[in-house]
């Protein structure tokens, strides 16, 4: 394979001192192998190409705390006179390359045209090209000589050239955007690519070739031949349904279900299939000669190196009746990256989209067909082919109508209704039977979902599920610490899907955005990569996670920051605290999520540069250790210290059933919550001691230069107050004190500010000996709080 590599700096500065470079590899990782021919361009979609090398190693990690993968470059020529941009777009088949209209990734593959053309123009310019790569002197072709034109199955034989040039037809850019973005929207679309991708997974399992040396007719036609459709614990289902039994729930909820089995796929959901009796084409007398020729067309197929053209070929001898649509969809499924399923609806939505073109059955439309898709995926921003094959299907399949465009399954046949019919079928949605005749209160919906986690195995207890809720609904940041493995990323997703919040998992590194682990990571490093030149954005999870909240405000998305090992707070931190301070004030200026200092210079950007920032929003920070979550962090949020992991086998033993159904109103009710703002003012009649009870930790603090201000003071008092409301509402027999929910406020709002001055202060033991002695209290061996007395025995423990 080839790639083209872009540097950041001159190909001949790299390497006047060595031969060899290292160069971020972003994409492809799997696919980038020692031996590889690498271009190297110089700048963005304007820029040239420069120099060609071999690569000398597959990519690896150049740093155990990164992410980021290198590949090390041997630099065979540096071109004398490199070739520009725009002398690639003059030329038929170098103006499709990727980099000139992407300059947000750092390696672009090439098919065998483009690698071919790319080296016979260079070798024109460098005549010793061949020899300084190590090519055979017949690798090269003259870059006046034509290559191989288009044709068909029945002008060739064995010896079919792959080749064919890109495809250039018009697209409507801005509409495909436009749509892209519509179909984003969607409520159903996550839950449709979801199934998608887990019909494909189970597909692609069934065409292992011990399985298909074996496979009969009938079992191959009723996998991959019949239409797909939904089961809900053996219960054929539509789209829609699974929407309204999930409710809102995240990715993370519905994987789940996939995993246990509630939910499974049967068929084939992956492409569009024409309506076909196979039987009655086919002209093999009997199911057994069927089956023999069916494997053999399978084989040919998928053998490995032989062209597209060539493994198309014989299965086509072997039998026709898999082309195009079967053959091409088991292509999509075992090559994702590379094809898509060449079917009727997917032609009908690139019409659509401006193209205007009268397909073939070849294999050098299926070819052209999968360019063009590609250009959709870049120009929409979609995730990948398979969801970009998806979108067009569904665009084709609307546009049809319902009758006429027979789609493959229920899914895509429900999807391509409008969104005011989806709404009015979720408000006339069937009441589960095991619903409660009442909606149930605050209390009892947080025990439900402290049930629930048991059940489905998270281990954790009623008292930590109490105080994750109403710390979420003190303070929008909570911070888990704990060893690597303890359970602090489980806990938190599990949370976010029982109460029906939106969970984005956002990576971190300790790198800025220039790769730099010196630089520190702003706020804006994690929104995502800026373009001025091209005057684009691409986003990341932050900014993604951000804008969902923005423009839903009724739903609570969480943002999963988990922080490396060795992490140390970085600016980002500040910036966010900033933002979600002024945020919950009104009519404050600065309060808004900006990808640059100045938003006027995306103004034709497809997404906004500035926008308010959300109140919906709940940070959650992940860090390995114990103390170690920074100054921000312990001052700010929440702290969470998870012990050593139980390892008994009770811990395994799942919980009992929920009694009602999963509460996930909890996610909407906090957003709203977050959202108005309300001026809770404690009622410091009843709160009144522990107020003292603050002042007298107080006292402690003081020499330390961390005491407790109003801030604190009145989150801590405000936790309190949630927490007697609640207290009262939870089932009877179940129980959380006041006494437990100030003994948890200690523990995670008082302590890890004293612990993170451990290393820095010696008066931190003298103060740990003072707050010990007073969770201890005067009740003889029972302390008056348990949990903090015993986090600060563990902390003495260390210090000894």
């Amino acid at each position: 394979m080839a790639w083209i590599f872009r540097c950041s700096q001159p190909a001949a500065e790299l390497v006047r001192s060595s031969r060899s470079i290292e160069l971020p590899v972003d994409q492809h990782q799997s696919l980038v192998s020692k031996g590889d021919i690498v271009f190297l361009w110089e700048g963005g979609t304007n820029g040239t190409l420069t120099a060609v090398g071999i690569l000398q190693s597959a990519p690896y990690r150049f740093d155990r705390n990164s992410r980021r993968q290198r590949a090390r470059v041997g630099v065979s020529v540096v071109l004398a006179r490199p070739l520009t941009a725009e002398e690639c777009r003059q030329d038929q088949i170098l103006k499709a390359l990727a980099v000139l209209e992407r300059s947000d990734q750092t390696n672009f593959g090439l098919n065998r045209v483009t690698k071919d053309r790319l080296l016979s123009v260079v070798a024109a310019r460098e005549p010793a090209l061949a020899e300084s790569l190590n090519l055979p002197p017949d690798a090269i072709r003259p870059a006046h000589e034509p290559s191989p034109g288009p044709r068909t199955r029945d002008t060739g034989g064995e010896h079919e050239k792959d080749f064919t040039l890109p495809v250039r037809e018009k697209l409507d850019l801005e509409a495909v955007r436009h749509r892209a973005r519509g179909w984003l929207s969607d409520p159903l679309v996550p839950v449709l690519l979801q199934l998608v991708r887990s019909n494909r997974e189970r597909l692609k399992t069934l065409l292992r070739r011990e399985l298909l040396a074996d496979i009969e007719y009938d079992a191959f036609v009723t996998e991959f031949g019949s239409p797909g459709r939904i089961q809900w614990a053996g219960e054929d289902i539509t789209l829609v349904e699974i929407a309204e039994r999930t409710g809102n729930a995240n990715a993370h909820y519905l994987d789940g279900l996939l995993a246990d089995g509630t939910i499974s796929t049967r068929g084939n959901l992956v492409w569009t299939q024409h309506d076909r009796v196979y039987a009655e084409k086919a002209e093999q007398p009997d199911p057994h000669t069927r089956s023999l020729r069916l494997r053999a067309a399978l084989a040919h197929l998928l053998a490995e190196g032989r062209s597209l053209g060539v493994r198309v070929d014989r299965m086509r001898r072997s039998f026709d009746e898999l082309w195009p649509e079967m053959a091409t969809g088991i292509l999509s499924v075992i090559e994702p990256d590379e094809y898509v399923p060449f079917d009727l609806p997917a032609l009908v939505g690139l019409q659509i989209l401006g193209v205007s073109r009268r397909w073939r059955n070849s294999t050098d439309d299926f070819v052209a067909y999968c360019d063009l898709v590609k250009r959709v995926r870049t120009a929409g921003d979609l995730p990948d082919l398979a969801s970009t094959h998806v979108f067009l299907t569904c665009l084709g399949n609307r546009s049809s109508g319902a009758d006429s465009a027979k789609p493959a399954d229920a899914m895509r046949r429900t999807h391509s209704e409008d969104a005011a019919g989806y709404a009015g079928r979720r408000s006339r949605a069937p009441v589960p039977e095991n619903t409660p005749a009442h909606l149930p209160t605050e209390g009892q919906a947080v025990f439900s979902v402290y049930q629930s986690l048991r059940h489905r195995g998270v281990v954790t207890t009623l008292a930590q599920v109490i105080s994750l809720y109403l710390s979420v609904k003190t303070v929008p940041f909570v911070c888990f610490e704990g060893v690597s493995g303890s359970g602090k990323g489980h806990l938190i997703r599990s949370f976010a899907r029982e109460i029906g919040g939106r969970l984005y998992s956002c990576p971190l590194t300790n790198e800025s955005v220039g790769g730099s682990s010196d630089a520190p990571i702003r706020f804006r490093d994690l929104l995502g990569i800026v373009d001025i030149p091209g005057r684009r954005f691409y986003p990341d999870v932050m900014y993604r996670a951000l804008s969902h909240a923005h423009e839903c405000p009724s739903d609570l998305v969480f943002v999963f920051v988990d922080t490396p090992d060795g992490w140390q707070e970085d600016g980002w931190l500040a910036e966010y605290t900033r933002l979600m301070d002024l945020g919950a004030e009104r009519d404050v200026e600065g309060c808004t999520v900006s990808v640059l200092p100045s938003g006027g210079l995306l103004g034709d950007s497809d997404y906004p540069a500035e926008y308010p920032f959300p109140g919906n929003v709940v940070l959650v920070l992940s860090v390995a250790g114990h103390g170690a979550c920074g100054e921000i962090a312990s001052e700010r949020a929440n702290v969470f210290t998870l012990g050593m992991p139980d390892l008994s086998l009770e811990a395994l033993v799942a919980g009992p059933a929920p009694e009602g159904i999963s509460p996930t109103t909890l996610a909407a009710f906090l957003a709203e919550h977050h959202r108005i703002r309300p001026a809770v003012t404690p009622d410091y009649a009843a709160l009144g001691v522990w107020n003292r009870e603050i002042i007298h930790m107080n006292s402690f603090l003081e020499p330390l230069g961390i005491p407790v201000g109003y801030r604190l003071r009145n989150e801590i008092l405000r936790f309190l107050a949630y927490s007697a409301e609640l207290s009262a509402q939870l089932p009877y027999g179940v129980k959380y004190p006041l006494e437990t929910a100030f003994d948890h406020q200690i523990c995670q709002r008082i302590l890890p500010r004293v612990l993170a001055l451990l290393e820095k202060d010696e008066q931190v033991g003298d103060v740990v000996g003072e707050l010990l002695s007073y969770a201890q209290g005067s009740r003889g061996p029972t302390p008056r709080f348990p949990h903090a007395a015993a986090r600060l025995q563990a902390v003495q423990r260390r210090m000894e």
